[in-house]
C-alpha cells in the first residue's frame, strides 16, 4: 500500500503493522483535508507544565479512572482502549498532558508548578484524550506501537464518528 497514491487506506508506519493515522474521505477536496480525524499526536513535541513525578507503578488505566472519578475530569476514552491498555500494562509514565504551544500550556502553570516545557514524542505518540478545554490539552501515550493494530483502527473510528481529536501537523 503506497500511503500518497492510495488515501482512502489508512497509512502505515513500518512494514509489519498497519497504524491508522489518518482516515480520509474521497468526498472531501484536498484543501480541507487538515479538518479530517486523526489520533496520533503527529509532533515530534509537545509542551507540558507540571512535574513528571509519577508513582513507578501507577497504570495509564488508573491515571485515566482517577482523572475521570476523582477529578470529575469528562476524558471519552472508550472502555475497549481501556481494556487494551491495561491488557498491554501500560504505565502511568507511558502517557503525559500536553498542548500544541507553550502559551496554551501556561493555562496549567500556577503556584508551585513550574514553566512549560517540551516533551519529545516519537512517530508513534496516540492522542489518548483530550481535556476539551479552550487551550486544549492532550492525553498523549507515547510510543502506541505495541497496542493491537485492530485496537487502533477501531479506535480511530470511535474518534472519527465522535469528531473529537483533531489534526497536529
Amino acid at each position: 500500500m503506497n500511503p500518497s497514491t492510495d488515501k482512502n487506506k489508512p497509512s502505515t508506519m513500518d512494514n509489519t503493522a498497519p497504524m491508522p493515522t489518518t482516515f480520509y474521505n474521497p468526498n472531501v477536496p484536498d484543501t480541507e483535508r487538515l479538518h479530517e480525524t486523526t489520533i496520533h499526536w503527529g509532533r515530534s513535541y509537545g509542551w507540558r507544565a507540571g512535574t513528571r513525578y509519577i508513582d513507578s507503578g501507577a497504570s495509564a488505566v488508573a491515571v485515566i479512572r482517577y482523572e475521570q472519578e476523582e477529578l470529575g475530569n469528562a476524558l471519552d476514552v472508550p472502555d475497549f482502549l481501556l481494556e487494551e491498555l491495561a491488557r498491554k500494562q501500560v504505565k502511568a509514565r507511558e502517557i503525559v498532558w500536553v498542548c500544541q504551544t507553550r502559551e496554551h500550556a501556561r493555562r496549567y502553570s500556577g503556584p508551585g508548578i513550574r514553566q512549560p516545557y517540551k516533551e519529545e514524542f516519537g512517530p508513534h505518540a496516540l492522542i489518548v484524550a483530550t481535556d476539551n478545554e479552550p487551550e486544549t490539552g492532550y492525553l498523549v501515550l507515547f510510543d502506541a506501537s505495541r497496542l493491537d493494530p485492530a485496537i487502533l483502527a477501531r479506535y480511530a473510528q470511535y474518534r472519527q464518528s465522535q469528531n473529537t481529536c483533531r489534526p497536529h501537523r
